[in-house]
């Protein structure tokens, strides 16, 4: 009995361990593949396009900065992909891909800004809509 207990709790935690592995393979990654910024108004929505599925997001401020943090997704563009294109409010978007399948985009903004972002997955996009604080409702 003590022999058949411990064959059962050893295959439950080598499942435990596998498990995650296999999920985590199941679900498609996407590339970063464009950058391009339009001016709407007061307003400007950089649009970032992607190869395979829209990936999840985590959008989060950090001082002048707003980081999108991007599930399984590899950068496939330049890490400063609008360079000479950024107007105010936006000082700079940069672009950073690190270990283990993440990556970030980072918005810089001047001064205080209004922001709204949007995953379109039937366009594999990303909006980000950015403008200086009060200038657009």
């Amino acid at each position: 009995m003590r022999r058949m207990m411990a064959v059962a709790v050893a295959t439950a935690t080598i499942g435990a361990m596998v498990a995650p592995v296999v999920a985590g393979a199941s679900l498609p990654a996407s590339a970063l593949i464009s950058a391009r910024i339009e001016h709407r108004g007061p307003t400007l929505e950089i649009h970032f396009g992607f190869s395979g599925p829209t990936p999840p997001l985590d959008l989060s401020t950090h001082g002048s900065e707003l980081w999108v943090e991007l599930a399984r997704t590899r950068i496939a563009i330049p890490p400063r992909p609008l360079f000479g294109y950024e107007t105010a409010p936006i000082a700079s978007v940069r672009t950073i891909e690190s270990a283990g399948g993440r990556s970030r985009i980072v918005v810089e903004v001047i001064g205080k800004a209004d922001y709204a972002i949007a995953r379109l997955r039937g366009r594999n996009e990303i909006v980000l809509r950015v403008a200086s604080a009060g200038a657009d409702p």
